[in-house]
């Protein structure tokens, strides 16, 4: 392991966005600005990191996939776990998803060394197969199996008690597996590039694929399902590429779409949707592509937009409700 220094350079490489606090809350502070601490971690060797994903674990810590593997985050400073498997032992395997396991491990998804098992109590590796494969997601279902999204070999289950790994037969043209979502019925959602929205029931093996269908308002909103997210309600949304959000329908197993009215600046004006999150007060909080982060009341229809200040980077504005009305 290496420990990152705590120079923070003027420009920014991670923002931490609290999704549910009421500090950052849209309808108490409109039209305000909100100053963010910049944060720059570096591994031992001066290197600047990128980061692809956040979790945190039960004691508190953050846990980061970056470019120079994983990363542990205490509030004060950068902890690197460079991941010891890859094509090139010189160059260290990025780091993807960072899954939490209910055993407490971590289980990451990294850019040529597969899928591997961070043990949190020993800080050591263990590589479970599928090695130089790039793993772009990683859920547990309720069994305690591991579900493995890939780059270019498609989706993989690992067996917990027989820790057999095999392959889910999705078809020969999926290949890429953005986004895996285990929800509350124990069902297994995996989105893909190109070949749609597919739902796996891991008990009786039964396989259904969600396609999006021309002329039909009421189908996917494109075959290319960037991130998946279910809500407190138990609803399943799918932000999508160029086709906005999706929203699942179990009672006809049909979608209803939103994709912004775009007739105001502050309108959800980006029809890809590459993140999803909900507050306390359940409005949706969505990453787009090329225009920012949009907040929106489902009970209103309203968007809030979150925008940087391009003259101050560390600026967030919040900007005014728009009406749908």
């Amino acid at each position: 392991m290496t420990e990152a220094g705590t120079k923070r350079p003027a420009f920014v490489v991670l923002i931490f966005v609290l999704f549910g606090s009421a500090r950052l809350s849209a309808d108490l502070y409109p039209g305000r600005f909100f100053r963010f601490e910049r944060l720059s971690p570096q591994t031992a060797t001066g290197s600047m990191v990128g980061i692809s994903s956040i979790c945190q674990d039960a004691e508190g810590f953050l846990w980061l996939g970056t470019s120079g593997g994983l990363a542990r985050y205490d509030g004060y400073r950068f902890l690197f776990f460079p991941v010891p498997f890859g094509p090139d032992a010189r160059t260290p395997s990025s780091v993807f998803p960072v899954t939490p396991s209910r055993s407490g491990d971590l289980w990451l998804g990294t850019s040529g060394a597969g899928p591997v098992v961070f043990a949190k109590d020993t800080e050591t590796y263990v590589s479970p197969g599928l090695g130089q494969s790039i793993v772009l997601a990683i859920q547990e279902d309720p069994s305690g199996d591991m579900w493995i999204g890939t780059r270019s070999r498609g989706l993989w289950r690992l067996d917990h008690a027989t820790r057999s790994i095999a392959q889910v037969p999705l078809g020969a043209d999926v290949e890429v597996i953005w986004d895996i979502l285990v929800d509350r019925s124990g069902l297994i959602w995996a989105a893909t590039l190109g070949a749609g929205l597919f739902r796996i029931d891991p008990r009786s093996g039964a396989i259904t694929n969600y396609r999006s269908v021309p002329g039909d308002g009421r189908s996917l909103g494109s075959d290319t399902v960037w991130t998946l997210f279910e809500d407190k309600a138990g609803t399943l949304w799918a932000g999508t590429k160029d086709g906005g959000l999706s929203r699942f329908d179990p009672e006809d197993g049909a979608f209803a779409r939103f994709t912004g009215e775009g007739a105001l600046s502050d309108d959800l004006t980006s029809r890809t949707i590459t993140a999803l999150a909900e507050d306390r007060a359940g409005r949706l909080w969505l990453g787009t592509a090329g225009d920012g982060l949009r907040i929106w009341d489902r009970e209103t229809g309203s968007y809030v937009a979150c925008r940087h200040d391009p003259q101050d980077l560390s600026l967030i504005h919040i900007s005014e409700p728009t009406r749908p009305y």
